[in-house]
């Protein structure tokens, strides 16, 4: 199935305006890489980004049918998506089996261990940030979309996104 640009302009802002996976067809992904294949310049950037948004999107609607049930996949998943949902059960499962001495302690960390903590981002090309002010959501430097962000609050964001707040004063490199 090869997919025409309406077809995935139409997936795109459905995906973004519901909560639960939108119905695609099985070999959408064969059928995105083909449109992508047919296109050049502005045309293939656009779609490279709807399609990276899209993915990203269903990704995390997986990840929240996981929060919400163990036991039942989303509904119009594909069978990629499906697969990292049975795996993710798997791994929250392992975890929720733990000996509680052995699960990570979180309400012990003391002052002295927190300033220890290495906040550097481990990707290359981004920075950690703590907002001085609230901001709407933001365009980074990279097409994705960021935000909206709360007053102290700590995010990693694109280099060049960064460097713009710090330079405008609304954020502080941590």
């Amino acid at each position: 199935m090869v997919l025409n640009y309406a077809q995935l302009q139409s997936i795109y802002r459905s995906e973004k305006n519901t909560p639960s996976l939108v119905h695609v067809e099985g070999d959408f992904y064969g059928g995105v890489l083909a449109l992508v294949s047919q296109l050049e310049g502005e045309h293939r950037d656009s779609v490279e980004r709807m399609f990276k948004d899209i993915t990203l999107r269903r990704r995390n609607k997986v990840l929240m049918q996981v929060m919400r049930s163990l036991d039942t996949e989303p509904l119009n998943a594909l069978a990629s998506e499906k697969k990292l949902y049975w795996a993710l059960v798997d791994v929250v499962r392992e975890y929720h089996n733990l000996p509680s001495e052995e699960k990570p302690e979180t309400q012990n960390i003391n002052k002295q261990d927190k300033e220890t903590v290495d906040r550097k981002p481990k990707m290359k090309g981004m920075l950690f940030l703590r907002l001085n002010k609230a901001l709407p959501s933001i365009a980074g430097s990279d097409g994705e979309n960021y935000g909206p962000f709360d007053e102290n609050q700590e995010v990693i964001l694109p280099e060049k996104t960064a460097r713009v707040l710090i330079e405008r004063g609304v954020a502080e490199e941590i």
